[in-house]
């Protein structure tokens, strides 16, 4: 008795302390929409992501960088010192100003395809980026709905304590009054220390379940609501297949990485045989002891490939074995995604075919814990099978809780599967990232940041 007296304070303390946990605050209701738009708005991972993106997007800045011209200054001093055995040394000195340029003309197209190529990477990462808003919304989906279930079982376990604390009063009165046995008392107080247990594992996953939920969101649940209707889905699973195949971000990152390997096999032939032309010209003044002098030239520079020893064509071959593996790579992808849809369908069948078992399994346990306690006020049922009626109805009653948060979270995973769980596609009030405005300010390859540079102030840019 005294062990279960200090198991039931230190379940109190518990308590005590996750409501203080749980209520920094007053409470202000909280939605899943309100969640998922601070998963989209919070997380460091989808933050990440996005600024790898914008440092895919540089690859397109730098290979159009090529194509424009190169402009160097050169500024030059010299003084020379020549002793030639006299008593007076011979001294002269020269200062050179030069600006030179240079600009590709020719090559084949060999930088054109290196821009396209770059172009690819770009669109192949603003996929990877969608993939992951998908990853990080599931995930705040199912912490939202792990929080609200282990919250009703924690107060079913709760309530169960609370109901066995007075079975066992009642059963110590009785035992006083001659009515039943030791043993009915130990019955008693061995399913109370089992409930004990039970409410200290629940507080145990709740707690888990915050922390997951924080580092999801960025911030501890407050006063969460209760799970809205259910998003639409495709009608059909071939429905759902088919919208998988045009909007998926695996099979599109796939279909890009395919245009990619496919650009680099035309570049590596380009870069076999076709020749390199570059206009120069350099402008500049000396001055020196003799006198002065400027001068300015214009050239015309041309490289053409004749022999390498093989490696073009190695280059070559490689080139297409990629391009084959990235084929290959893209009918793997619609492969798996189809294998995802399929399955993510069947487990929203096979969920809402539970809820309505755990449904039927509640309300049939309900009623036979009800008629047991009757029955054993007349003296027609032990106090093991009031103790096993109700401990099979706290049981229905928490599946039946996991069973619609099963189901909830596995329709929001058939979406995810299809590539329609994305915060443009649920509406979410949130500023949506657009990948096309960091991509656009750079990809041009401009000469200045914010801040400008002595490029813009010489041609007047600024």
């Amino acid at each position: 008795m005294n062990r279960n007296r200090e198991s039931r304070q230190r379940v109190a303390s518990m308590s005590a302390l996750l409501l203080m946990f749980c209520n920094p605050a007053p409470a202000i209701s909280q939605d899943l929409a309100a969640t998922l738009a601070a998963a989209y708005e919070n997380n460091s991972l989808l933050e990440a992501n996005r600024a790898i993106l914008r440092r895919t997007d540089e690859g397109v800045a730098s290979a159009t960088s090529a194509l424009r011209p190169i402009i160097n200054a050169s500024i030059g001093v010299e003084k020379r010192l020549i002793d030639r055995g006299q008593p007076n040394s011979v001294q002269s000195y020269r200062n050179t100003l030069q600006l030179t340029a240079e600009l590709l003309l020719y090559d084949g197209g060999f930088q054109d395809s290196e821009v396209e190529i770059a172009s690819y990477a770009v669109l192949s990462a603003r996929e990877t980026l969608r993939e992951v808003e998908q990853n990080v919304l599931l995930e705040a989906v199912q912490a939202y709905h792990d929080i609200l279930k282990f919250q009703d079982v924690y107060a079913l376990e709760q309530n169960q304590q609370k109901v066995v604390e007075t079975d066992l009063a009642a059963a110590n009165s009785r035992f006083q009054l001659g009515e039943v046995t030791r043993t009915d008392v130990s019955l008693v107080e061995a399913r109370l220390a089992a409930v004990i247990g039970n409410v200290a594992s629940r507080q145990g996953e709740l707690v888990i379940a915050r922390e997951t939920f924080k580092s999801i969101t960025g911030a501890y649940p407050v006063d969460l609501a209760p799970p809205p209707p259910l998003p639409e889905i495709p009608a059909t699973m071939q429905d759902a297949l088919a919208i998988a195949n045009q909007v998926h971000p695996t099979i599109l990152r796939a279909k890009h990485s395919v245009a990619m390997a496919d650009a680099v096999v035309k570049q590596t032939e380009d870069k076999i045989t076709a020749p390199s032309v570059y206009l120069g010209g350099a402008l500049g003044r000396n001055v020196q002891s003799a006198g002065n002098d400027k001068f300015a030239s214009v050239s015309i520079n041309s490289v053409i490939p004749l022999y390498r020893g093989g490696q073009g064509f190695s280059l070559l071959r490689t080139a297409q074995a990629n391009a084959s593996l990235a084929r290959a790579e893209l009918l793997s992808a619609s492969r798996t995604v189809a294998s995802g849809v399929a399955s993510a369908w069947s487990r929203v069948d096979v969920a809402t075919a539970i809820v309505e078992a755990r449904d039927e399994q509640a309300i049939a346990a309900e009623i036979a814990y009800d008629g047991t306690r009757k029955e054993a006020s007349l003296g027609t049922r032990t106090t093991l099978d009031v103790l096993d009626a109700e401990h099979q109805f706290i049981q229905a009653r928490s599946n039946q809780v996991s069973a619609a948060s099963d189901r909830n979270v596995a329709v929001y995973a058939l979406m995810s599967s299809i590539g329609l769980l994305t915060a443009k596609h649920l509406g979410l009030d949130v500023e949506i990232y657009d990948p096309e405005v960091n991509f656009d300010a750079y990809k041009n390859a401009p000469t200045r940041d914010d801040r400008g540079n002595l490029l813009d102030i010489l041609s007047g840019s600024r």
